[in-house]
């Protein structure tokens, strides 16, 4: 046997290890055969000298822990079996995530086309509520002008032959009428009255921000009061600025409360004119059913 056969074969049974570790081996192996040739030895004395060849693998193998009955041809078709294995298993997922997306698919357009289903019912039923609550409301409109109706005459027949009934009556129809003056005459006070209400409105704004300006400056006073009291108890010349702060807390104090009892004022008055204008229109009324 020959170096290269010897090369070739041993190449062959360490082809489990890696390729650079059989690289080294086999330079290694060349380098040993190439220093015994070129002495006294032959190339085919240089190999007997290594012994059994299955036995020098065996050796190798077994000084990098592996296995000298070990089959590296088998490895990739373990790998391609669990490769296999591998997809089969991702097939199964992918085609139970479509399944359970579909199924989730449908159960949404169900719960789509209910909830559409209960919405068109609770629109149709509030349409038709809405129609028929018209109709409602225009059946009490005719009870109510047919009851209105069935009282007046009954007034009427009551104050039959009475003149000052009468008389009151006339004067009621007469201050009900609507003239060209009388319009006039509401425009003028409806403007007037709303000249009023800005004005009541400003004056309302202008005495709560003058009120709560001064009631501001009322306590920023009352602190330096209190300032100047503890200063002049330690010892310091402060009496004269002690009476002016005082004369002016005094003052802002005074002008807040003014601000705002002329608000509560006013309201008071507003309440007093609208109680007369009830007990007024009230008393009107109890003149006409009489």
């Amino acid at each position: 046997m020959n170096k290269a056969e010897f090369l070739h074969i041993l190449r062959e049974r360490l082809s489990i290890l890696d390729e650079n570790e059989l690289e080294d081996i086999l330079s290694e192996y060349e380098q040993h055969i190439d220093l015994k040739a070129a002495g006294t030895m032959t190339e085919e004395a240089a190999i007997a000298d290594f012994g059994d060849i299955g036995e020098l693998t065996a050796e190798i193998l077994e000084a990098y822990h592996v296995r000298a009955d070990f089959d590296r041809n088998k490895e990739p078709e373990k790998k391609n079996e669990s490769h296999k294995n591998a997809v089969m298993r991702a097939g199964r997922k992918i085609s139970d995530s479509c399944k359970k997306g579909w199924e989730g698919f449908l159960r949404g357009l169900e719960n789509i086309g209910l909830f559409v289903q209960k919405w068109a019912g609770k629109c149709g039923s509030a349409i038709h509520n809405l129609f028929s609550g018209k109709k409602n409301t225009e059946e009490k409109e005719e009870k109510k002008a047919a009851k209105r109706n069935e009282n007046l005459k009954k007034n009427r027949l009551l104050s039959f032959g009475s003149r000052e009934h009468e008389e009151k009556r006339d004067k009621m129809e007469n201050k009900k009428r609507i003239t060209l003056f009388s319009v006039i005459g509401m425009m003028c006070r409806g403007c007037a009255a709303a000249v009023m209400w800005c004005v009541k409105a400003i004056w309302n704004v202008f005495c709560t921000c003058a009120g709560l300006f001064t009631g501001l400056f009322a306590c920023v006073c009352i602190f330096i009061l209190g300032t100047t009291i503890v200063l002049l108890a330690m010892g310091y010349p402060l009496l004269g600025i002690l009476l002016a702060v005082l004369g002016l807390t005094m003052c802002t104090c005074s002008f807040t409360v003014l601000c705002f009892t002329l608000i509560i004022r006013r309201k008071g008055q507003a309440g007093e004119s609208t109680g007369t204008a009830v007990r007024e229109a009230d008393e009107e009324e109890e003149t006409v059913h009489a």
